[in-house]
């Protein structure tokens, strides 16, 4: 082509017009697919156990215990209170009980006696002491009052066994601890109440 015919080819194209609108947009493009799940994170330490639950709202269950956390010694001739082993009792409830006494003293001829102790005027009393005759046999013994005095003549001597008082109690109109008791005979020394000796008391109704 030559130069004219470019020029009268340029001079013939008009001007452009103005742009057009926007079309509409597309379709969505189909999902993609979903990726691959993280690892699981290392699981955190236990959190601390929880307290033991309450009893029902019937009241039956455990009502107390105790442990003995000091030694008793020299106990004498006259019942004494084992300290530290005292359960607290309401008024006009019945209850269980089992007191285990780690008890010793000088000799197999130094005789151990063990009773319980409680409010006064309860409408019942029933309850067995376990006492040693020696270092490897056992006697037993019914009451049914506190303060019941076996007497004993032997005990375990200075091998320390456990001396058991259990039954049932049900209390009368004056509230107070139920309380373990122990004392030797006139002769020899002692009787020693150790540590680690418990109480238990399960409410009845």
């Amino acid at each position: 082509m030559s130069l004219d015919q470019l020029g009268a080819w340029l001079a013939l194209e008009g001007v452009a017009g103005p742009q057009g609108p926007a079309g509409a947009d597309g379709a969505d493009g189909a999902q993609g697919l979903q990726g691959i799940q993280g690892i699981q994170g290392i699981q955190g330490p236990a959190g601390n156990a929880g307290s033991n639950g309450s009893n029902g709202t019937n009241g039956l269950g455990w009502a107390a215990r105790a442990l003995k956390a000091s030694e008793q010694l020299a106990i004498g001739t006259s019942f004494a209170d084992i300290t530290g082993l005292g359960l607290a009792m309401q008024a006009n409830k019945a209850y269980a009980f089992e007191f285990g006494l780690i008890m010793d003293s000088d000799a197999t001829t130094t005789g151990i006696d063990v009773t319980v102790n409680g409010p006064a005027s309860p409408t019942s009393l029933d309850y067995v002491t376990e006492s040693w005759t020696s270092a490897t046999a056992k006697a037993f013994r019914g009451a049914t009052a506190y303060n019941d005095n076996a007497a004993n003549a032997n005990s375990c001597g200075t091998a320390r066994r456990v001396y058991k008082i259990s039954g049932v109690v049900r209390n009368g109109a004056n509230a107070g601890d139920l309380v373990p008791r122990a004392k030797r005979e006139a002769v020899g020394a002692g009787p020693n109440c150790r540590a680690g000796s418990y109480g238990l008391l399960t409410a009845l109704d």
